[in-house]
């Protein structure tokens, strides 16, 4: 049975979306580099968790300006714990973790982490949002920046 959430999911999904990333763009396809070996590296290597704690620490900044309904096994949770945030975080580290999904201000924006993913995903963030999390993101040592939609 299809939720609120579902459809509030795919609206986003549609809009435009950024990215906090480790790298400050995307790496072209053609590349001369060894993305994909210093992708597979990172993720051998601890580089997932160290992501996700940073993750953890701009979403717990990004919450003192926003409020937070957190999607988690379906069920939203309203401005969680900063201990139930970490809880959820690490969660994803787990084989087959469903992404989690937080709505920002009463479905303003919606972030989406995935846990395999070395980046979280922004959708329809404003122009205040965008500025915040830029600044987030490089006091965390990261990018913010949009990918070709």
């Amino acid at each position: 049975m299809k939720t609120r959430w579902d459809d509030l999911t795919e609206e986003f999904l549609e809009r435009e979306y950024f990215v906090l990333d480790l790298l400050p763009e995307q790496v072209p396809a053609d590349s001369r580099g060894q993305f994909f070996k210093i992708e597979e590296y990172w993720r051998m290597t601890g580089e997932r968790e160290k992501q996700i704690e940073r993750f953890f620490r701009i979403l717990l900044k990004l919450n003192c300006y926003y409020d937070f309904d957190v999607l988690w096994q379906e069920k939203p949770v309203r401005n969680p714990k900063p201990a139930e945030l970490l809880r959820y975080l690490m969660n994803l580290l787990a084989p087959r973790q469903e992404p989690l999904r937080i709505f920002l201000d009463d479905d303003a924006a919606m972030v989406h982490l995935i846990g395999d993913d070395l980046y979280l995903t922004v959708y329809g963030p404003d122009q205040r949002l965008q500025r915040i999390l830029t600044e987030l993101a490089r006091s965390e040592g990261l990018y913010f920046w949009q990918p070709p939609q």
